[in-house]
């Protein structure tokens, strides 16, 4: 039976709401909904799609109500999994043009079944990782439909080895100059479990040629493998080192939006210290007015 005490838990993890949606697929309900910024979008109540209702960054429409009208242009968000981030864009800005790319074929196929039920307007989804060279590469995942799954083997100490490799397309992203990435982008979303290096490197044109905002997430280096450590540290010393030959400056962004100076990263940060804003250094001063 479970305790009293693992029901108060679970509800404080998942939150109210996701309990009551648990609760509507006990009752055989199909679908439920989720609100962000007055918008409703329709949700299947199966494990995977329920993922969008969860609450882990209740910063990000605060975020994108005072950035995305400074940051006019295609929003790109690599990673985009069942389209978390996504929702929250097109519930500020319904007519913002959104190029998303995801390896997992299984977040696909949510997102796909999303999008068919609620209207996203202008977004193109592409199955592919996007990197710095073009071919297949395996995506290590726990489960199949794992929403934390990474195409660096080893990056997680969970994953070492993985329960399972998926076999996925990769795109360059300097191949799409001329194509889904020939606009003005305006603002970069990525969220790739450690894959943030070659990211960067595929986006780098883009970036130079547009210099748009960067939100992205970094992991800290700690591990109780020391092959896993040092993997980590030397993956983060090259990414750091790409944004000042970019002209980028770097800013840890807090849950209350307020922006800290880059120190020294963390070993093992709290989640909530791992997102950071790349903001081009002509553009600093005034996104820092912004928040």
């Amino acid at each position: 039976m479970v305790s009293f005490g693992y029901r108060i838990w679970f509800l404080r993890q998942r939150g109210l709401r996701y309990a009551f949606i648990l609760l509507a697929r006990k009752l055989w309900l199909k679908h439920a909904s989720v609100t962000f910024n007055g918008r409703r979008y329709i949700v299947p109540t199966d494990d995977m799609s329920l993922e969008l209702i969860r609450d882990d960054e209740p910063w990000m429409v605060p975020l994108l109500l005072k950035l995305l009208p400074h940051a006019p242009g295609v929003f790109v968000d690599v990673g985009v999994n069942i389209g978390q981030t996504l929702a929250r864009v097109k519930a500020v800005e319904p007519g913002r043009r959104c190029v998303c790319f995801e390896p997992n074929p299984e977040c696909c196929q949510v997102l796909r079944g999303l999008m068919e039920l609620n209207d996203y307007g202008d977004v193109r989804l592409i199955h592919a990782a996007l990197a710095d060279k073009a071919g297949t590469v395996e995506l290590h995942v726990d489960e199949r439909a794992d929403v934390r799954g990474s195409i660096i083997a080893g990056f997680r100490d969970n994953m070492k080895p993985a329960k399972h490799t998926i076999q996925v397309p990769m795109v360059d992203g300097r191949s799409l100059l001329d194509s889904d990435l020939s606009d003005t982008v305006g603002f970069i979303k990525i969220d790739v479990e450690g894959a943030e290096l070659e990211v960067l490197r595929g986006l780098r044109p883009v970036i130079e040629r547009d210099r748009p905002v960067i939100l992205f997430e970094l992991l800290g280096t700690g591990s109780t493998d020391p092959a896993i450590k040092s993997l980590r540290e030397a993956r983060q010393t090259q990414l750091l080192g790409l944004f000042p030959e970019m002209k980028y400056e770097l800013r840890r962004l807090l849950p209350d939006l307020k922006l800290e100076e880059f120190g020294e990263p963390a070993e093992y940060p709290e989640q909530s210290m791992c997102n950071y804003l790349a903001i081009p250094t002509e553009r600093l001063s005034h996104i820092q007015a912004l928040l």
